[in-house]
């Protein structure tokens, strides 16, 4: 079976973005739900950089704080694929917006909690309402531009959420530093709204109906099952990077040897996302031809962004990693969620959207539960290490997977 990673092309060929398929709802419609993700992006954008600070000043270990942030990848992981099931079946847009109020009032509630339990079960719901949210926003945007080709739109998606990200990161910090944690959690609240007007003057079109036969389809979907399981693992590489520069990356570069100020771990953030915000939608619009190249690469990258560290105990040589952490996760992102979207039944394109985000989820879980064990037993280096050792494993299985034929595959209707 030839790969699919040699043909997106190819494959969105068979399952065009077309407006012949459906009305369009116009230009203007894709701007207005990407500035609904930019809000709700930059609301999460002030709380993600200070929560390990957060949960450091309520006295929570280094373990409890890795613990916490897994409670979070529990919460998507069992929410994600339900979404996914009933975005197939409508009332995508309401759910969006109730999803909007819930992190608006977690996001009060947050900075007048002091406990592991209250702080792990907040980061379970705000998870679980984050998961839907994704979801559904992945379902609708490719919808909004029918004559896009879906890794592009994708990665705009993406490019939004992490431009809204960086400037959320410098603002989060700058507003903790001079007005405490507790007021970052406000703003996060008042963006959420923001993006909840914003939203309503939105309008979600009518999916896609895609060319293929619904069984000719599925017998393609069986045929590939051994590389849509190899997408699933890059999504959960992917995010066990993200997750651990969102969370005790920041929490190791505050500490001896590297003693990173609360500014210079908000900066911290803002490089990964910044880094991000270039290469995603690069990756996204220039990586079709040749996906296997850019995930290959992203898997090297992100084995280098993990021993980069280690090279010097230096602040500099942090942000050296995180803007590396970036440009692997770039790499890894767009093609793998377009191509393992394109390879299930449209009919199934919401449940197909929930797994996919379920794997990512599972790196969400195992990255700070593997990288907390191994930095409190033994040391920083063996923290790093693991995650190298992550990606490397990685790489080795999809280049053993990767066949010598680079005919494309084609899904016969």
């Amino acid at each position: 079976m030839p790969s699919p990673f040699y043909s997106l092309k190819a494959l969105v060929a068979e399952t065009p973005n077309s407006s012949k398929l459906r009305p369009s709802r116009g230009r203007a419609n894709f701007v207005l739900v990407l500035l609904s993700s930019f809000w709700l992006s930059l609301a999460r954008g002030c709380v993600t950089p200070i929560l390990p600070l957060y949960m450091n000043s309520i006295n929570l270990s280094a373990v409890e704080v890795g613990a916490s942030f897994s409670a979070w990848g529990f919460g998507t992981l069992c929410f994600e694929p339900l979404v996914g099931v009933i975005a197939d079946r409508g009332g995508r847009k309401l759910l969006t917006a109730i999803f909007m109020v819930l992190v608006a009032a977690f996001y009060v509630v947050f900075p007048r909690t002091s406990s592991l339990f209250g702080v792990a079960a907040l980061q379970f719901l705000l998870g679980m309402m984050f998961a839907g949210i994704a979801v559904l926003f992945r379902y609708t945007v490719p919808d909004t531009v029918p004559d896009m080709v879906p890794s592009r739109a994708y990665g705009i998606l993406g490019a939004t959420y992490f431009a809204a990200a960086v400037v959320g990161s410098v603002l989060g910090g700058l507003i903790a530093s001079v007005s405490g944690y507790a007021s970052a959690f406000y703003a996060g609240s008042v963006l959420s709204m923001v993006a909840l007007l914003t939203l309503a003057l939105s309008r979600f079109p009518t999916p896609v109906q895609r060319l293929q036969e619904k069984d000719a389809t599925r017998d393609a979907l069986r045929g590939n099952i051994v590389w849509l399981a190899l997408l699933a693992g890059m999504a959960a590489i992917a995010y066990i990077a993200l997750t651990l520069y969102f969370s005790l990356v920041p929490l190791v570069a505050a500490e001896p040897p590297y003693s990173a100020s609360v500014f210079q771990v908000s900066l911290l953030v803002a490089t990964f996302n910044l880094s991000v915000l270039v290469f995603y939608p690069f990756v996204g619009s220039v990586g079709a031809s040749r996906p296997t190249r850019w995930i290959l690469g992203g898997l090297l990258v992100g084995a280098l962004a993990f021993c980069v560290p280690l090279l010097s105990r230096t602040t500099a040589f942090i942000f050296v990693s995180a803007f590396l952490g970036g440009l692997s996760f770039s790499m890894l992102g767009p093609l793998s969620l377009s191509l393992f979207v394109g390879l299930v039944p449209s009919q199934r394109r919401g449940f197909a959207i929930g797994i996919y985000g379920a794997a990512e989820d599972i790196g969400i879980i195992v990255a700070p539960a593997l990288f907390s064990v191994a930095l409190v037993g033994l040391g920083v280096s063996a923290a790093f290490l693991s995650i190298v050792a992550i990606n490397m494993v990685g790489f080795l299985l999809v280049a053993a997977k990767r066949p010598g034929s680079r005919r494309p595959i084609r899904n016969s209707s």
